[in-house]
């Protein structure tokens, strides 16, 4: 189990990709609801999903001034696209309010967790850099080009964001956030089936088709 300290924020980083909305952009298709009607409700594919306990304790802080985000990382032609949303209610089973679902969602495949949102914005790759997955102690930025996992539950690093702006302060850029074909950086292992099996017995065929997708980009 997952444990979290009370007092500090945490997101949810969620990695997607476009060809499961078939002709349709991800972010811009949930955008439209959202303005229009102040939020959309965003399902993950697949059986994989966070445990009741982190599920109450996400709706508690959403409630709050450090209301969790939900940061959607896209890759494409090695390069990494974020964007992040207040994250207003999770839940494990499907929303009846069906007119905030984008219409492309399939209605024969599995949605573990459901995410009511406010309006996505544009976020600077360097923020990946500061986010510190909890069951890990790495850098999201490192978890996102050497694990398969689908979503990573992560906190803030105060010490690592002063670093960037630094480092933004020293090179007038900020770092810059790469991997090379298929989402996968030089000399970096990506996890076989096998491996993520013996880690997570959870994790489903419906999981790994989504992880693969990540990997096509």
């Amino acid at each position: 189990m997952i444990r979290v300290d009370r007092d500090r924020p945490i997101h949810i980083v969620l990695r997607y990709a476009d060809n499961f909305a078939g002709t349709a952009d991800t972010i811009k298709s949930h955008n439209e609801i959202a303005r229009k009607s102040g939020y959309v409700w965003l399902g993950k594919l697949g059986y994989k999903t966070l445990s009741h306990t982190l599920i109450e304790d996400l709706n508690r802080r959403s409630k709050s001034r450090s209301a969790p985000l939900l940061y959607m990382v896209k890759c494409s032609r090695g390069r990494f696209t974020t964007h992040y949303a207040k994250i207003v209610e999770t839940r494990r089973t499907k929303p009846r309010d069906a007119a905030h679902i984008p219409g492309y969602y399939p209605k024969d495949r599995p949605f573990s967790l459901w995410f009511k949102i406010r309006p996505f914005r544009p976020a600077q790759n360097y923020v990946l850099f500061s986010l510190i997955v909890i069951s890990s102690r790495n850098p999201v930025s490192n978890s996102l080009a050497s694990s398969m996992a689908p979503y990573f539950i992560v906190s803030e690093d105060e010490d690592r964001l002063a670093e960037i702006l630094t480092h933004k302060a020293r090179f007038g850029t900020f770092p810059e956030m790469k991997s090379s074909k298929k989402g996968k950086p030089r000399g970096t292992r990506i996890k076989s089936e096998e491996e993520l099996l013996r880690e997570d017995l959870g994790i489903a065929e419906d999981d790994f088709e989504l992880i693969n997708s990540f990997n096509n980009q």
